[in-house]
């Protein structure tokens, strides 16, 4: 199981994102326009580049 946490603030707004997930196959994420899928994504590849 892969968990996944993250809390990001801009200014009033705050991103707050917690989900477990599979660690094999493949896992979507959706959304209404400006939920934050474009900073879950950046976050969890910044965290497999270390």
């Amino acid at each position: 199981m892969l968990d996944v946490s993250i809390r990001k603030k801009q200014g009033e707004f705050t991103l707050d994102i917690r989900f477990s997930t599979s660690e094999t196959g493949v896992t979507a994420v959706f959304g209404n326009s400006g939920a934050g899928k474009t900073s879950v994504i950046n976050d969890r590849r910044t965290c497999a580049a270390r």
